[in-house]
């Protein structure tokens, strides 16, 4: 067993709730799958802990993968009822609660900042979202302890209302609902503000008024309108960290408003995709004049993100292979600095190396924590003594890992991270593959929506995993979360066929059907509503019959009845339906008759299900089309005698065709006697209900078709070989009492024992 350390069992605590988050019944009164109805927590008193556990895989993974075939009207409807449980503070116990991009009304907002929060996260837009003024009243009401507040889209809260009662004093000093700041929550440590516009940036120096505690801010995808004028953070004297990802703004303006920052650790000006050249030739300008005053003003940053941008500036040194093997640098921009000093250690594995020198422009003497340089221009990342200690990058699988790892909740970046992983992956060149794979969930798990982040994590998936199952002998609990996250992947990702087939592939990896057992309804449902759709491309319809006819194996009765209760035996019918049409015999043909061979087998519901479908038509007509194709032969034939085990069944078989093909079939010689051997035990189970259930059908006689049975059988071959796993030995037992037809008893039932 490798060290894998989630290899532990989950506790009793963990168990209990996953089973009262599948089970909502369990503590909830009036509970429907549409939440159309007022619901009720049945009187209970349950903690902080566990009220946000099930608050949030409630609303995540019940309620918004419906968001597919909802309208968002219904969607906010829907979250209004649930979060309406917990609107009594006395009984339930909410702390953290993060809408992300589920819609919310006003008054949903509020039944969970009843409850004191300590961190609130407010969605998108682009979910259906609409806020208002009053959603900054009721924080501002109820925000006493919060102490995180994230706003995805600050265009939703300060919206054209909101702005219409916003006036400016005529000493400069702005007022807002009558009051001189924006906010009230006097522990709001983090504040994260996403899209800011320069509708607004006359908003920025209120928002930040009487948040004396503020540490953190985010304010990403911004107009650089608002950036500029940020000359207000240098009022927070305890602000140790700035994000301003993605935002397009004048360097050397904005690097005079963070250097004002004095007590900044970590500082992010990273953007998705690098500028363009044009822009490259100020950057390096700002590089070698602005960058290292900046630092200077910055004495204590030790995190610095710069991805995507040119500050990384453009090293002119050459790198040249002499006749000898070594190289030589020659510097043509800038004299010798050290990489770092004593402020921070070098990075481990250094020693007592001589110090060399620095290639980033502007960041001389120093030495960083973590430094950000994925898609850098000027192969930034790719260069030596790099000053830092994590870096984030392309050069090698350690840049890589930590990229995908810092960037999981920047979708755009993230894509670009996991392509480098994917490039690495497929060339086998991953050695830590525990740490990439639980990488890579967590970089699904945060972005079902996003789908390049989808197929790049999916692909990357299908390599690093291919690697560990054969090698490695990896934890049931690992097992689970890998195929639970990719389902959840489909749920959102269901009409990227890209991405379908990776996950397909990926599943496929995996022993079915015992590692997918704890999920079986699931993925049983997943492959005939999302995978056997109609339409669907030839390769995925492969891959969804095939699961399914390994679904359909080595499971109890109770698995076979929901492969015939989620309409796999329907799907399959409808498949072959239209290879009976255009009487063309494809690759799908024989495992679709095997998957419908094994979920029959001894399950009356599923044998019925064939039958009312038309599936003896089908059969017919697959003989006289396809009778040459062995494997389909024994496949349709062991179906058939399925259903002759099911008495109800029986007189549906009854028929002269169906007697007639059976005859004919005793003579087969297709595939040894499997053909032949599963013809007649089709006729015996007939045979078994006695001389008077064959009145009906005057021809062929009775007594002609057992002395057919006997020639058959005494032709088979003692020393044949066959495989055959018996579920119980009923329909056996059942011949062998038959003593009213010997031919039956003394004959085939022998040879089925």
């Amino acid at each position: 067993m490798g060290n894998w350390w989630q290899n532990c069992p989950e506790t009793l605590q963990q168990i209990a709730m996953k089973y009262c988050i599948r089970q909502l019944t369990t503590f909830v009164h009036y509970y429907t799958e549409t939440w159309s109805d007022d619901v009720d927590l049945k009187g209970l008193v349950m903690p902080s802990n566990i009220c946000d556990a099930i608050f949030g895989e409630v609303l995540h993974k019940k309620i918004y993968p419906r968001a597919a075939s909802h309208s968002m009207d219904k969607i906010s409807d829907m979250v209004d009822v649930f979060v309406e449980m917990f609107a009594d503070p006395e009984k339930t116990h909410l702390r953290k609660v993060h809408f992300l991009y589920l819609p919310i009304s006003g008054s949903t907002l509020k039944d969970a900042m009843v409850h004191k929060l300590t961190e609130l996260t407010l969605p998108a837009p682009h979910r259906g979202s609409i806020y208002g003024k009053n959603f900054i009243e009721i924080i501002n009401e109820h925000g006493q302890n919060l102490r995180r507040l994230k706003m995805l889209d600050v265009r939703q809260i300060f919206s054209p209302h909101f702005d219409s009662t916003f006036t400016r004093r005529s000493n400069g000093n702005e007022a807002v609902f009558g009051r001189d700041y924006i906010l009230k929550c006097p522990q709001l440590c983090q504040l994260s503000l996403h899209c800011f516009t320069s509708e607004y940036s006359h908003l920025m120096e209120p928002l930040f008024r009487n948040l004396d505690k503020l540490t953190h801010i985010d304010l990403s995808h911004s107009s650089p309108v608002c950036i500029e004028n940020l000359d207000c953070l240098q009022k927070l004297t305890g602000l140790i960290s700035l994000v301003l990802y993605d935002v397009e703004m004048k360097m050397e303006q904005a690097f005079k408003m963070i250097g004002g920052c004095k007590k900044l650790r970590h500082l992010d000006v990273s953007k998705p995709r690098p500028d363009s050249e044009l822009s490259a030739l100020l950057v390096e300008k700002i590089n070698s004049t602005n960058m290292q005053e900046l630092l200077k003003n910055l004495p204590d940053l030790v995190s610095l993100d710069i991805s995507g941008t040119h500050l990384a500036g453009h090293f002119k040194g050459n790198v040249e292979d002499d006749r000898d093997g070594s190289q030589k640098l020659t510097d043509a921009l800038f004299t010798k600095k050290m990489c770092y000093t004593a402020a921070l250690s070098p990075p481990e594995g250094a020693g007592d190396a001589p110090l060399s020198e620095c290639q980033f422009p502007g960041l001389e003497g120093r030495m960083f924590e973590f430094l950000g340089l994925l898609d850098c221009p000027h192969n930034a990342c790719s260069r030596k003594n790099i000053p830092a200690i994590k870096v984030t990058g392309s050069a090698n699988e350690q840049q890589i890992m930590t990229a995908v790892q810092v960037y999981s909740e920047r979708p755009k970046m993230l894509h670009s991270a996991l392509n480098h992983l994917f490039e690495n992956a497929q060339n086998g060149e991953i050695k830590d593959l525990k740490t990439a794979l639980l990488a890579v969930l967590d970089a699904l798990e945060r972005n079902f929506e996003h789908d390049n982040v989808q197929l790049a994590g999916s692909a990357s998936l299908f390599f690093i995993l291919k690697e560990l199952l054969e090698n490695e002998d990896m934890p049931i609990k690992l097992k689970r979360r890998v195929l639970s996250t990719l389902l959840d992947v489909i749920s959102y990702q269901a009409t990227e066929n890209t991405t379908l087939r990776n996950v397909l592939l990926v599943i496929c990896q995996f022993k079915i059907p015992d590692d997918v057992l704890f999920m079986y309804n699931r993925m049983v449902k997943f492959l005939v509503k999302v995978v056997l759709k109609e339409n669907q491309q030839p390769q995925l319809s492969h891959f969804g019959i095939i699961l399914l006819n390994a679904l359909a194996c080595s499971v109890t009765y109770q698995q076979k009845l929901i492969l015939g209760k989620r309409g796999a035996i329907k799907k399959m019918l409808s498949l072959i339906r239209f290879g009976v049409i255009r009487s063309s015999y494809d690759e799908l043909m024989e495992p679709m008759w095997s998957t419908l061979w094994n979920a029959t087998d001894e399950t009356e519901y599923n044998c019925t299900q064939f039958v009312d479908n038309h599936g003896l038509d089908y059969f017919k007509k697959s003989v006289e089309r396809f009778s040459d194709k062995a494997n389909l032969m024994r496949n349709m034939m062991g179906l058939l005698g399925n259903v002759s085990e099911v008495k109800n069944l029986r007189h549906h078989l009854m028929t002269a065709p169906l007697i007639e093909i059976f005859r004919d079939l005793l003579k087969s010689p297709s595939d040894g006697i499997e053909v032949s051997y599963n013809a007649c035990g089709v006729l015996a189970h007939i045979m078994s209900d006695g001389p008077i259930a064959w009145h009906h059908l005057p021809i062929p006689g009775r007594n002609v078709v057992l002395e057919d049975m006997k020639v058959a059988i005494r032709q088979w071959n003692i020393d044949s070989q066959r495989n055959i796993n018996y579920r119980s030995f009923g329909p056996i037992l059942c011949l062998l009492s038959c003593y009213h037809t010997p031919e039956v008893t003394g004959l085939y039932g022998r040879w089925q024992t």
